[in-house]
């Protein structure tokens, strides 16, 4: 996160995530950074924003709303299934498994 003008009150809460969270979150000044982790079984994007007025700079100047960042995520678990040809087997039979 670059901001234009330092602040000493943008803090993480100050951040909606969309699809999933943030850890690590430091910085100070201009330059802040943190961990994106993504929710677990998901295809839709994630958006990360700053609404206006969230933060101010030393001159208590709100913030203007940020563009909002979106991440495409596919962290949708694969799924399998197995078929046979034959419901039921007797003593020596196969069945073909798909």
């Amino acid at each position: 996160f670059t901001l234009s003008e330092a602040s000493s009150d943008f803090a993480v809460g100050d951040i909606t995530v969309v699809g999933g969270s943030l850890s690590g979150f430091v910085g100070s000044g201009t330059s802040y950074s943190a961990t994106f982790t993504p929710d677990s079984d998901r295809t839709a994007a994630a958006t990360i924003d700053v609404a206006a007025n969230a933060f101010t700079d030393s001159a208590g100047n709100d913030n203007t709303a940020a563009t909002q960042l979106a991440i495409t995520l596919d962290t949708q678990l694969p799924g399998i299934s197995i078929a046979s040809d034959k419901p039921s087997l007797k003593a020596g039979e196969t069945a073909s498994l798909n």
